[in-house]
């Protein structure tokens, strides 16, 4: 695989927890189950889009 990304676009409107649950999770996908074990998406990045800050 050559890469992963993945995106959150910050809006006007959108909660803390329609952002926070997601990004969580999908921010530990480089993370590897275990010592032994090598992660499947070693190579994901997350996001974060906004108009501006």
């Amino acid at each position: 695989m050559s890469g992963f990304n993945i995106g959150f676009v910050i809006f006007p409107g959108i909660t803390q927890l329609d952002f926070t649950g997601p990004f969580e999770v999908l921010s530990r996908l480089n993370t590897p189950p275990s010592l032994s074990a090598e992660s499947r998406f070693s190579d994901a990045q997350t996001h974060v889009v906004a108009k501006a800050m």
